[in-house]
């Protein structure tokens, strides 16, 4: 008669009463209720510490990858693309895959870099090195709706929607779709739009992205 959060706790509770030294938890907050994620991922983190326990935690939900892990290993078909710190992976992913994993990047591939620098839809930006294998990432908050004649990609609005800091629009530009922030413009479903960079976004290593894609799916 438990629903599935109920059997989760219970599952975590029968776990810990062992005293592992050690602790898998395969997708721990998968069935939990959404207000109480938080307070159970904290339970756990206090547990582990308090216990001196460790955790391997296997999940495909990044948000319980970072109310738990300290550090972070992210896997594609069967093999690493990268690891290290929460922290570092959260704030600056270095491969194509972890950012469109992790952070909800926009990967779009890119022409060759020639001479340090590599033409985006966006504009000429500094390449990490020369050559193929080059995504252009752009992280939530990258992108802004411009106001006419100071965009540097023309795009149409597929969609409007309710973002915690404003209004998000999604983005039709060229064969990718993108995000943007609308700021104080107004903008609805099919109009053409120009968009600007924020700041200067991510050139990084295509890796795992090997599908021509142009986001996370």
């Amino acid at each position: 008669e438990l629903s599935g959060g109920e059997r989760q706790r219970l599952a975590l509770a029968r776990a810990l009463a062992g005293a592992p030294r050690l602790l898998l938890l395969d997708e721990p907050l998968h069935s939990v209720d959404v207000h109480l994620r938080d307070e159970l991922a904290l339970l756990i983190r206090s547990i582990a510490d308090e216990r001196r326990l460790g955790l391997v935690v296997v999940t495909h939900d990044r948000r319980d990858a970072f109310a738990l892990a300290t550090e972070i290993v992210v896997l594609h078909a069967g093999r690493v693309v990268e690891s290290g710190p929460a922290t570092r992976l959260a704030q600056e992913p270095q491969t194509a895959f972890a950012a469109a994993f992790l952070a909800g990047a926009t990967c779009i591939p890119l022409p060759a870099a020639k001479d340090g620098r590599v033409v985006t839809p966006f504009g000429e930006l500094a390449a990490p090195r020369s050559g193929d294998g080059l995504v252009l990432a752009l992280l939530p908050g990258d992108l802004r709706i411009a106001a006419p004649g100071e965009g540097t990609a023309v795009g149409r609005v597929l969609r409007v929607v309710p973002d915690p800091l404003g209004l998000l629009a999604t983005v039709q530009v060229g064969p990718h779709v993108v995000q943007a922030a609308c700021g104080r413009e107004v903008v609805r479903r099919g109009d053409r739009v120009e968009l600007a960079l924020n700041h200067a976004p991510r050139v990084l290593l295509r890796d795992a992205l090997a599908h021509d894609r142009s986001g996370p799916r």
